[in-house]
């Protein structure tokens, strides 16, 4: 089975074309106005073409080979439960890529223009380059050992749920951690610019010593 572009049309509403669950082959040519594009769960192989003013691709679940052409414009990109390989080429405009639960070995080269990374609930081995101008940097539930080296630009960091020993160093400019549902030990040494400090659920002992001037979330 194939879907018509006359079928597309049919079902896009408010820009939006969404085909989970999708087993049939993927068009050649789409269907003019989508800029969401959901392809949850999906088993086909993956266009050479995509619809020339997508802005937010869903591969949530995605079984099939990625591609290496994207969507010229997409500024958000999902692949969390993603099983197949990651690319070395992202798309150049991509902003915000969500990787949650990835058992794909991550990348040597990132999207140049990243500024929102989740990796929640990764088990690979987090890397030692990082896209240079990513700000928030989501790790929740990760279970691989934190680094010793962060991006350079990270103002937000999450670490909810973390398992893993937290780190000596921590990025330079960080103004929110969150660190709820943490069993690791707490750290003496905290981020110099810390604004906002979240040890919701906590199993930790508390530190001694926290930073003045840091608003400490600790009860719900």
């Amino acid at each position: 089975m194939r879907f018509t572009t006359a079928d597309l049309a049919r079902m896009v509403q408010l820009g939006t074309l969404d085909l989970r669950g999708n087993t049939a082959d993927l068009p050649d040519r789409w269907p003019d106005g989508i800029v969401h594009l959901h392809l949850i769960g999906n088993k086909s192989s993956l266009p050479e073409r995509w619809p020339e003013g997508l802005r937010v691709l869903d591969l949530t679940g995605n079984t099939a080979k990625l591609p290496k052409q994207w969507p010229e414009n997409i500024g958000f990109l999902y692949l969390n439960w993603n099983t197949a390989d990651l690319p070395e080429r992202w798309p150049d405009k991509l902003e915000w890529l969500y990787l949650t639960a990835n058992a794909a070995k991550l990348p040597e080269r990132w999207p140049a223009h990243c500024s929102y990374l989740c990796l929640s609930k990764n088990t690979a081995t987090l890397p030692d380059q990082w896209p240079a101008g990513v700000c928030t940097l989501d790790l929740n539930g990760n279970t691989a050992t934190l680094p010793d080296r962060w991006p350079d630009n990270v103002v937000y960091l999450y670490l909810s749920g973390n398992k893993t020993m937290l780190p000596a160093c921590w990025p330079a400019g960080i103004k929110t951690l969150n660190l709820s549902g943490n069993t690791a030990r707490l750290p003496n040494q905290w981020p110099a610019g810390l604004e906002q400090l979240n040890l919701i659920g906590n199993r930790a002992m508390l530190p001694a010593r926290i930073p003045p001037g840091v608003n400490v979330m600790v009860t719900s």
